[in-house]
């Protein structure tokens, strides 16, 4: 091998990064640093990236075709792994949508073009503005981690500030009376299970929990996800594998929740907390959870939204949300609906403010005829 076509690996002293050495054509020593942060300080990932430099130095420059189903397939996959059930899942989801949408052959093709075509297509399937940003996030993510190890040339940007977003008010909470209509067509939908069911409603209603956690709450610690009621503060305990954000949390419940939990006799709290029938896996499928409670609130005719649609497992969660946020503060909100960002968290309190200055208007306008009597 000749001095051209020489690359090797380095770590810096000062970072602990490994960094990519090699000569140019003038006999130039060039550089690259290890993008990715899960690179940083493994040979194994560098060794690789210096291969496919190496391979782009003989090609004069131009990196091989890479098959975009293949590096899915094979070198992401190891990526994938490293992540928590509930985020891999949502990748290989966001992934399988951009194949049939887009059909990328290489890596390289992959623009922000594409990735616009993506978005429309997605927004005229009926796809929510957050659903479609999920899923171009991830797409990003995967291609920019190509870009870090090396697979790509060029890194993919692309922003969705401007775009279109659903409105705010696209959907409402639904009320108690519609809730407790919901709970009467149970037998409806649900005839042989009616029972577990209504349980199952009371719980989202009282609790606050999507759908992939309530389907995987569980009564002992065994669980990713699970309840404690043991004390006198009930307390959901959630292991980083079983939550959205990935970290080990002890999370505050609802006072209505852990009443609901407390009426279910000691010999019974065990296993699952919601006795939903399960499909071909562990735990039942939380997609097909989320249509029979869109099937009850059809049947109980709770609609929400302009456009006609029914209430479903994601009303009960902004239902939950909007009843708490006149009782919370922003930041305690957070905290109990699991948020990330603060600003998913603001989004609740529209209805709160709005009745807070209904309610000052009302006794200005009262102090103001009691002046006028007064007078």
């Amino acid at each position: 091998m000749t001095n051209k076509t020489r690359v090797w690996i380095t770590t810096t002293k000062k970072t602990n990064r490994w960094v990519i050495r090699w000569l140019d054509a003038d006999g130039r020593s060039r550089e690259k640093t290890t993008e990715h942060q899960a690179i940083r300080s493994t040979r194994k990932h560098a060794e690789k990236i210096a291969a496919l430099k190496r391979i782009e130095l003989e090609n004069g420059g131009a990196l091989p075709p890479q098959d975009w189903r293949d590096f899915c397939d094979h070198h992401y996959s190891d990526e994938k792994e490293q992540m928590a059930k509930g985020s891999r899942a949502a990748v290989n989801v966001a992934l399988d949508h951009f194949d049939r949408i887009c059909s990328p052959r290489d890596l390289a093709d992959i623009d922000s073009k594409m990735i616009s075509k993506f978005s429309t297509t997605l927004r005229k399937e009926g796809k929510r503005s957050a659903t479609i940003e999920g899923y171009i996030k991830r797409i990003l993510s995967a291609v920019n981690w190509a870009f870090g190890m090396g697979y790509r040339t060029e890194r993919l940007t692309y922003s969705t500030k401007g775009k279109r977003r659903d409105s705010e008010l696209r959907s409402r909470p639904i009320t108690l009376e519609e809730f407790e209509r919901m709970l009467e067509n149970v037998q409806h939908v649900r005839k042989s299970d009616s029972k577990i069911w209504k349980f199952y409603l009371r719980g989202l209603y009282w609790s606050g929990l999507r759908r992939e956690e309530s389907v995987k709450l569980g009564w002992d610690w065994s669980f990713d996800f699970a309840v404690d009621i043991s004390g006198d503060c009930p307390f959901f305990r959630v292991r980083g594998e079983g939550h959205k954000s990935g970290h080990d949390q002890l999370l505050p419940m609802a006072p209505e929740f852990a009443e609901l939990l407390k009426s279910v006799p000691e010999r019974q709290r065990r296993g699952r907390v919601f006795k939903l029938p399960k499909g071909t896996g562990d735990f039942p499928n939380p997609d097909s959870v989320g249509r029979w409670v869109s099937k009850i609130g059809r049947m109980a005719n709770v609609v929400v939204t302009h456009e006609g649609d029914f209430a479903t497992a994601r009303t009960m969660r902004k239902t939950f949300a909007t009843r708490w946020a006149s009782k919370l503060m922003p930041a305690e909100l957070q905290k109990l609906m699991r948020h990330e960002s603060i600003e998913t968290t603001l989004k609740y309190y529209s209805n709160v403010q709005v009745g807070d200055l209904w309610e000052k208007m009302n006794n200005g306008s009262s102090s103001k005829k009691d002046s006028e009597k007064t007078i």
